[in-house]
């Protein structure tokens, strides 16, 4: 059993292609959680090898989506829980992505 104040939770993604071979564009992830106040960033590459540049952290909007604006040829996201808040249920995102067209 656990006590006291929850810590801080914090969910990142593997990489992803919205089509294998392509850039990908996130326009926004949804994430699906019971939690209130969510942030998130996107994570970009364009070689595997490469390091991932991350937006900023962003917060969730009353619509459930966190905006972005972000592409590359590999995505990956990251959800954060600030410390203090209860939640029950963490079971992912839906990312709003879409090929994007080349550099």
């Amino acid at each position: 059993v656990f006590a006291g104040v929850p810590l801080e939770a914090r969910f990142e993604t593997n990489d992803f292609q919205t089509v294998e071979g392509a850039r990908t564009e996130v326009a926004g992830l949804t994430p699906i959680i019971d939690a209130e106040t969510i942030t998130g960033r996107v994570g970009v590459r364009e070689r595997l090898s490469a390091a991932i540049a991350w937006s900023d952290e962003t917060a969730i909007e009353d619509t459930g989506v966190i905006p972005f604006h972000h592409s590359g040829r590999f995505a990956r996201a990251r959800m954060t829980v600030q410390a203090g808040q209860a939640w029950t249920v963490a079971q992912g995102f839906e990312a709003n992505s879409s090929e994007a067209g080349s550099r």
